[in-house]
């Protein structure tokens, strides 16, 4: 999610823009073990599970919509 508000605010990418920035899904065994051997806990998961849908107010009282593609769902306006 921080990700998509940084692409929003600085960077001035629209909301279905910035929803549709790059993921960061997985990492290497190497870096798994890494942490492990550091003592974190690292969590293992089958795929993803997570999804974003945005309403974003523009300055003129607009509304602008975005939705994740991964995910059922539209931004639609009225």
């Amino acid at each position: 999610m921080a990700k998509t508000i940084v692409g929003i605010l600085d960077w001035g990418l629209t909301p279905q823009q910035a929803i549709e920035l790059p993921k960061a899904l997985g990492m290497s065994q190497e870096i798994v073990t890494a942490l492990e051997a550091k003592g974190h806990k690292v969590r293992r998961s089958k795929g993803e599970f997570s999804g974003l849908h945005i309403i974003y107010r523009n300055e003129d009282g607009t509304l602008t919509g975005g939705a994740d593609p991964r995910r059922e769902g539209t931004a639609v306006g009225l």
